[in-house]
């Protein structure tokens, strides 16, 4: 298509300017009209300068419609909104005098986990407290191997007979099936004892 132009009017506009109207036609549609106005001081208005500008608009309006895209190469539909799954691992159990258990949660694969608190406890028994002897740790690990090699240490809760909560701000890295992390409960004390361990994040 070409587009032309007529100029349909003058105005005076509050004794010094002038509104010029504008209207642009597409030779191929005569019901495709665009209306426009340009404004100028009238002390400063002179025929090129009109000129000048309703031709900056045509070459604008012509070069918009030699800009074809075939059909289906852009893709207009929204792009979806990752939304983020809450996950939490925790584990309680009575663990041996000196002993210690494992609790493992495998990243989804092609998903990071954040965690965002870390929370521990154990019990106070009487014979850990008359030797005066430490109740427990708990430990959290990040465990990129899943099986206890190369693990790197997040943070650590000692406790008896209490729990504690920390606030972590970790992400791992994209889940992959192997990728975990670790949360390890070791009994210091004389006899077996509860202890308590428990992470809090989100996926996504």
């Amino acid at each position: 298509m070409t587009w032309t132009h007529n100029i349909i009017g003058i105005e005076i506009q509050n004794g010094s300017l002038l509104r010029i109207l504008v209207d642009y036609l597409d030779s191929t549609d005569e019901n495709n009209i665009l209306h426009d106005s340009l404004y100028v001081n009238a002390s400063a208005y002179n025929l090129e300068w009109l000129k000048y500008q309703i031709q900056s608009k045509l070459n604008q309006l012509n070069l918009v419609d030699t800009f074809d895209v075939p059909t289906g190469e852009i893709d207009l539909t929204p792009a979806s909104v990752l939304t983020a799954t809450t996950k939490y691992s925790s584990a309680q159990s009575s663990i041996a005098s000196g002993g210690s258990a494992d609790s493992i949660y495998t990243v989804t694969t092609g998903k990071k986990l954040t965690i965002s608190a870390f929370t521990a406890g154990a019990a106070a028994t009487s014979s850990a407290l008359q030797n005066h002897v430490e109740g427990a740790k708990i430990e959290l690990f990040y465990d990129p191997s899943g099986n206890g090699t190369g693990m790197t240490l997040i943070d650590v809760i000692y406790c008896l007979g209490a729990s504690v909560k920390f606030v972590e701000n970790f992400t791992t890295d994209t889940g992959n099936g192997t990728i975990a992390v670790r949360v390890r409960r070791t009994n210091f004390a004389a006899v077996a004892n509860e202890i308590y361990g428990k992470w809090d994040g989100s996926e996504i």
